[in-house]
């Protein structure tokens, strides 16, 4: 897969720009209802401006239609576009009008709060940045939906170098620098394998971190009448007795009559099931809409929370939601960035729905900027990255903290987003 390199200069500023492939070897194969992979194909794309240095990822699954919109050459495509656009501007830089811009003007009014007054900051950095987010702004590349995974990996490295610049966490920078940084839980995902010890090694593997897991299930009610009361047993062992939670990922393979069944397996392990996530189709019409709003009210009933994940994208997803999920999961390769996702937070919250943070497949890095927005969760998150993958592929450290004796995660502390390249 090929790489994208653009040098520029601006102000006797050096700026270097790179797209790269970032593969990412798993732990164990990790499947799915919908896929099984023991390899992830995302990019890394890297800002240089002098000897301060940005980094974002696309995280990227297997193309889906309709779910998981772009792959690496959807990135190249338009992380090309995005410097064919830089070029223009730099050709003809109006300093004055990108002062005057605020790239987080449609953010809700309570993140951002010392970046909303522009002009009040006119170094050259900060001028720079507020140039290139202006670009990825405007563009008309941007409004394609494959282009989320690329906005977001560059709207990433932006922030951690405007972090870097100011010598402040990218978090402090979102949330404001007295918010509330509290650890909240992350869950490790259990990923369906047709090996069950391989299932086993892997519960056993999250255990040593974190005592939330995600269980990612199918249909199948037989198999998992039989193998949740030996889950629950080796969790049990494993931590002595000490409390233990599972979400349920049925990453949208359920129908409501395997819902409704699947209600009877789990009821046994609702003081241990924090949610469901989307056991629901992505996409519905009014009809399978009603069905699931039965669904949803039968779990009501029974102590349960459901959740919509792959259903949700942007701000423009949450309104459909609110009748057959109690909340919904964000994560910013399907939002198209960091303030996309607050947008979507905002519009959850204010529909009255929960929210928890995920990932895709990914390194430390896209991890560590997930965690900046954990502290808004209801729940936690699943943001497990760094324990799926290697440690040979994954090319960071430092970033966000997960406590494994609790599980709980902390935002990055140092400058930006924290991490060293290895």
């Amino acid at each position: 897969m090929a790489q994208v390199v653009h040098s520029c200069s601006w102000k006797n500023n050096t700026v270097i720009l790179r797209l790269e492939p970032y593969s990412l070897n798993l732990r164990t194969s990790f499947g799915t209802s919908h896929s099984a992979t023991s390899e992830r194909f995302n990019g890394l794309v890297t800002i240089k401006v002098n000897e301060l240095t940005g980094y974002g990822e696309c995280a990227m699954p297997p193309k889906k239609p309709g779910v998981y919109l772009a792959d690496y050459n959807d990135c190249v495509s338009y992380f090309k576009a995005f410097i064919q656009h830089i070029v223009k501007t730099m050709e003809n830089f109006d300093e004055q009008n990108i002062i005057r811009y605020d790239p987080f003007g449609t953010v809700p009014t309570e993140f951002f709060s010392a970046l909303r007054n522009p002009g009040s900051d006119q170094s050259d950095n900060v001028v720079l940045l507020r140039a290139f987010f202006h670009i990825m702004d405007t563009i008309s590349e941007s409004k394609l939906p494959e282009s989320r995974v690329a906005r977001n990996a560059i709207e990433m490295a932006l922030l951690d170098l405007w972090g870097q610049t100011l010598h402040s966490p990218t978090a402090a920078i979102i949330l404001g620098s007295d918010f509330d940084l509290h650890p909240k839980p992350g869950y490790y995902t259990i990923a369906m394998n047709s090996d069950s010890e391989q299932m086993i090694r892997s519960t056993h593997f999250g255990l040593q971190h974190t005592p939330y897991l995600k269980l990612k299930m199918n249909r199948n009610i037989s198999f998992w009448s039989s193998w949740l009361p030996k889950l629950h047993k080796i969790c049990s062992d494993a931590l002595d007795d000490r409390p233990f939670h599972w979400s349920i990922d049925a990453n949208a393979d359920w129908t409501p009559r395997v819902a409704l069944d699947m209600l009877q397996v789990l009821a046994p392990f609702r003081h241990n099931i924090t949610m469901i996530e989307q056991p629901f189709p992505v996409h519905m019409n009014d009809e399978e809409l009603k069905e699931w709003a039965l669904v949803k009210t039968a779990y009501e009933k029974s102590g349960f929370a459901i959740y919509a994940d792959e259903s949700v994208g942007t701000s423009d997803d949450i309104i459909r939601l609110i009748s057959v999920a109690h909340g919904v999961n964000i994560k910013l390769d399907k939002a198209g960035g960091v303030r996309e996702a607050l947008r979507t937070f905002h519009a959850a919250r204010a529909a009255g729905l929960d929210v928890w943070f995920g990932i895709m497949v990914c390194s430390r890095l896209s991890t560590s900027m997930a965690a900046c927005l954990l502290p808004l969760s209801t729940l936690g998150g699943d943001l497990d990255g760094e324990l799926l993958v290697d440690e040979v592929s994954d090319r960071f450290t430092g970033g966000l903290d997960w406590h494994a004796s609790t599980g709980f995660i902390t935002p990055p502390r140092g400058y930006g987003l924290g991490l060293q390249k290895k």
